[in-house]
């Protein structure tokens, strides 16, 4: 584990290049999808499901980033951990764009195409929207230069990952009990206990 740590640290360049090209295809995919899913062509239906797919792969990275604080809190270290740090910042710009997919080719393709109606708007759309709002600030201040701007302002900005956290329970919960329900549930509540703990153990 070490000796690969070492390996992605001295090729983060190339790492983070790599990352940039998947952020051009995934953005591509959506647009295409986009209008695929307008047009009602042929593909259509293999881009919603894809959107869906989208909204699962970006859980399962809000979970993974949500990693590295709690185990920070409940003073718990590891090399994977470590290495997961490094490159949080790219996993968190590629769980938003997956998010923007899952929301672009599951809801707003759709109601562009007349399919789905603008409103009333469902319980579970509201706090997914919501929660995408959210994102979309912690999106665009990813970057070192917001770091160096936005001073304090840029942890507080980013401390709204943990409302997000709150908000993607609440959007998934509405739909139904599932897999991504207990996923998303039970990271919220390991999140909140690990708060607990570093006020009452580690103060």
């Amino acid at each position: 584990m070490d000796h690969f740590f070492q390996w992605a640290v001295s090729h983060k360049s190339r790492i983070v290049g790599l990352w940039k090209i998947l952020y051009v295809l995934l953005f591509s995919f959506l647009l295409i999808g986009a209008l695929s899913i307008v047009r009602q062509d042929a593909n259509a239906g293999n881009f919603f499901v894809l959107g869906r797919q989208a909204g699962q792969l970006g859980l399962v990275l809000f979970i993974v980033i949500a990693i590295p604080g709690i185990a920070r809190r409940f003073g718990f270290r590891h090399p994977a951990i470590v290495l997961l740090k490094v490159f949080r910042r790219y996993f968190g710009i590629t769980m938003y764009i997956l998010a923007l997919m899952h929301a672009g080719l599951v809801r707003f393709a759709l109601v562009a195409a007349g399919l789905v109606a603008m409103t009333p708007v469902p319980t579970f759309i509201l706090f997914g929207t919501l929660a995408l709002s959210l994102l979309f600030l912690l999106f665009f201040t990813s970057n070192d230069l917001s770091v160096r701007k936005l001073g304090v302002w840029w942890q507080r900005i980013h401390n709204l990952f943990y409302i997000v956290m709150w908000l993607i329970f609440l959007h998934v919960g509405f739909q139904r009990l599932s897999i991504w329900t207990i996923l998303i549930g039970g990271t919220s509540l390991i999140e909140f206990a690990s708060f607990i703990w570093e006020k009452k153990y580690r103060v």
